[in-house]
């Protein structure tokens, strides 16, 4: 349970159930540490996500990487032109496997760490002095996957696997958007992240209408 002082009026302080009078959330909720923590893992590491899109990975060996609360995530497009997504940690010491936000692999994958080598497939290939691991199995240490699901070209990724497909949760949306061949983008320049210090909740609010325009 949360530790906040939640407010005890109904109309002014229920998150989980019914709409205030205010049509708000409470204040509470865009700080308490414990709600965001509930949040990610309900949200964002359980539900599906956008990672990117084909096109900024054309080539066998491209790659893009997506982040979020802890977790880490490499999409990467393999020699038979498949493009896989497996979490960025190295199956011995936990390091980053890429560590660059977009790159390419030249074949494989290399942990710049202690050089474990996997293929772009995420399969381990090798590791240096084999022979100090006892009864290590290549076979079953590749790179862990991520759930991966394409649509239109949009790559979405789960982090935490089961649920609903993400073709059957768009369904509502496919006819509507079929006709606006979006899985043939292509991406102009660059790709701009900006992290900013706020709850994802401010931005969600501010964003879903103009209402503020004329006085911002």
């Amino acid at each position: 349970m949360f530790k906040e002082n939640r407010p005890t009026n109904e109309a002014e302080s229920d998150v989980f159930g019914k709409v205030s009078r205010t049509d708000m959330l409470a204040p509470w909720t865009y700080r308490s540490e414990e709600l965001t923590a509930l949040e990610l893992e309900a949200l964002f590491l359980s539900d599906w996500l956008l990672a990117g899109h084909a096109s900024e990975i054309p080539n066998s060996g491209d790659y893009t990487t997506f982040n979020i609360g802890g977790e880490r995530a490499v999409l990467i497009r393999d020699e038979e032109g498949r493009i896989g997504a497996f979490h960025n940690v190295c199956r011995h010491r936990g390091s980053r496997v890429v560590g660059a936000n977009r790159g390419h692999c030249r074949r494989t994958m290399v942990c710049p760490f202690h050089g474990w080598t996997y293929h772009l497939d995420g399969r381990l290939k090798q590791i240096p002095s084999p022979g100090t691991f006892n009864q290590l199995e290549i076979a079953s240490n590749g790179l862990i996957p991520v759930e991966l699901e394409m649509w239109h070209g949009f790559l979405f990724i789960r982090f935490r696997s089961g649920g609903q497909s993400l073709a059957a949760r768009l369904a509502a949306v496919e006819e509507k958007v079929a006709h606006y061949r979006l899985s043939e983008l292509l991406p102009l320049g660059s790709r701009r992240v900006v992290e900013l210090p706020y709850n994802w909740k401010l931005i969600h609010d501010v964003d879903n209408e103009g209402y503020h325009v004329p006085s911002a």
